[in-house]
């Protein structure tokens, strides 16, 4: 699977178990193993304190994202935030209690009909996934880039890498 997101609009099952058919097995695997990242992230959010605060569940393709909700005063901004995982593969978030009050306050004025306030919701839940990806993106971005300047990361030695080193010798 590419990193790339991509986005699905099946018929009918047979035409997603047929794609799913079509991957390698390394896509396979990476597709079981973020499925059972998914289902363990739901899981835990179902027994324990979490479920409270838990706004959604979702994935960008590569992980598992999470949406909890917290008071203003917790996190001192509206959000997203991004919150420390344990776990590489899941993506954790928070917004602030009061944005969702304003917003499903918003949505209840603004649209009577209950399917266009259902999937005006959806769209903003997604709305609020993409930012969290990307403030995780823009908090990454230096780490990432100095990670690339590491030799640890880069194996081949370049001549002047390695003490002493003759800078007049021809290369």
């Amino acid at each position: 699977m590419s990193d790339e997101s991509q986005e699905f609009d099946w018929e009918s099952l047979n035409e997603m178990f047929e794609f799913i058919e079509g991957l390698t097995d390394s896509q396979k695997e990476q597709l079981d193993r973020m499925a059972a990242a998914f289902q363990q992230e739901v899981d835990a959010t179902q027994l324990e304190a979490e479920a409270k605060e838990l706004l959604f569940v979702g994935g960008d393709g590569r992980r598992v994202v999470k949406m909890l909700h917290y008071p203003f005063e917790a996190l001192r901004e509206d959000g997203p935030v991004v919150f420390p995982s344990a776990n590489p593969k899941v993506l954790i978030g928070a917004v602030s209690d009061e944005l969702i009050t304003r917003k499903i306050a918003e949505y209840t004025d603004r649209y009577t009909d209950e399917h266009a306030r259902q999937r005006r919701w959806e769209l903003y839940l997604n709305s609020l996934a993409v930012d969290l990806i990307e403030a995780d993106a823009a908090q990454r971005g230096w780490d990432e880039f100095d990670h690339l300047l590491d030799t640890t990361s880069n194996p081949q030695p370049r001549k002047y890498d390695q003490f002493p080193y003759d800078q007049d010798a021809e290369e």
